[in-house]
């Protein structure tokens, strides 16, 4: 199949990178990809180091995107990861008649009027959400026997540690007990109640130290409060040294989290993480088995985490044990790449009137719809 991946995203992050990895499934089963991006992206140069196509356009200009669509087509899909890119892609499969398989990780009930619903309903073939919550919100909003929800839970390679020292070179005591957070720097991350929460226990626990790793619009005012205990750094593409650094990872997302690759990450390399018990991290993490919840906002909550995670070494060993094994378990990238693949197929054969529900079809629907 020829397929088209849409992600216009400025910044690189979980999406991005189950892009790449979908990506690379596809390819590596005879399918030809290409993608439109914005220019310039993290995502666009990784896309380059992988030898996958990966045009720039200005998206924004209709008639660019349509010329940009056109020039190596057709597709026999349209792939999106997100709201934002479907508004695009509704465009391009209304004109070209491509169907759209698109994959959400909504949290939240999204805001969808008549037109959008009507749209979506006669374009998207597939919608794939990465957490049953997620899942049962695209039945709620979009289903009535329009289209067809799949789950596909997100799957990680364990990042690879590129330095034998890789506290030293972020100017980190090897005797510190870290907090690292990895990510998006913006306010739905929870990045200013992590930063709120270190300083009320710094003063406490003299070896503490926190790391925060990534882009985004809060870095410069995270950056003035750096000092000898708090290190803010920039977007890192490998991100292997930063999990070695930490003792823990916190995530104490306030809004609009699916399932976090940055937890998948850090679990998958035997890190205790403490999160928010919003989107799908209540179905990955079990509070006190493989991780700690808590829930949105609490301060106090977030701190006493922390507190049991500096105190108990042996928990924080336990839960990130855990952790890892959970990973290995469930999030297995052939199973995501397999699910991932039969129903493009099942969306390419819908749109040739050849698709049905009975016989290996319907045997795959029945198990993983």
């Amino acid at each position: 199949m020829r397929l088209l991946f849409l992600n216009f995203k400025k910044f690189w992050g979980g999406g991005e990178k189950m892009a790449c990895l979908l990506a690379q499934g596809a390819r590596k089963n005879g399918h030809q990809v290409r993608f439109l991006v914005s220019p310039g992206t993290p995502l666009q140069k990784r896309l380059n180091k992988l030898g996958i196509e990966a045009d720039s356009v200005n998206y924004r200009n209709p008639l660019r995107l349509w010329s940009a669509f056109r020039e190596k087509g057709p597709y026999e899909l349209i792939l999106t990861q997100s709201s934002q890119e479907n508004r695009y892609a509704y465009y391009l499969s209304l004109l070209s008649g491509t169907p759209i398989v698109t994959r959400l990780g909504v949290s939240a009930k999204p805001s969808v009027d008549w037109l959008k619903r009507w749209l979506h309903s006669w374009t998207v073939r597939v919608n794939f959400a990465n957490f049953q919550a997620g899942l049962d919100l695209l039945r709620d909003v979009y289903a009535k026997g329009l289209n067809c929800p799949v789950l596909l839970p997100n799957a990680v390679i364990p990042p690879v540690s590129l330095s034998d020292t890789p506290r030293k070179n972020l100017g980190i005591p090897e005797e510190a007990i870290v907090i690292g957070m990895v990510g998006r720097l913006e306010e739905r991350k929870g990045c200013l109640l992590l930063l709120s929460a270190f300083k009320s226990l710094a003063g406490k626990y003299s070896n503490l130290h926190m790391l925060m790793v990534g882009q985004g619009g809060l870095q410069e005012q995270l950056e003035r409060h750096a000092n000898d205990q708090i290190h803010i750094k920039g977007f890192a593409e490998e991100v292997g040294d930063v999990y070695r650094c930490i003792d823990m990872l916190a995530l104490p997302v306030l809004w609009g989290e699916g399932t976090s690759n940055a937890v998948l990450e850090a679990m998958s390399l035997g890190c205790a993480v403490i999160c928010t018990n919003d989107g799908g991290m209540g179905e990955v993490i079990t509070d006190g088995q493989n991780g700690l919840l808590i829930e949105k906002g609490d301060q106090a909550a977030l701190e006493r985490a922390i507190i049991r995670l500096i105190e108990d070494q042996a928990l924080r060993f336990r839960l990130g044990e855990r952790a890892r094994q959970w990973v290995q378990d469930n999030s297995s990238m052939d199973k995501m790449i397999d699910i991932f693949l039969f129903w493009l197929q099942w969306a390419a054969f819908q749109k040739k009137g050849t698709g049905n529900e009975s016989g290996t079809f319907g045997n795959f629907r029945h198990n993983y719809h």
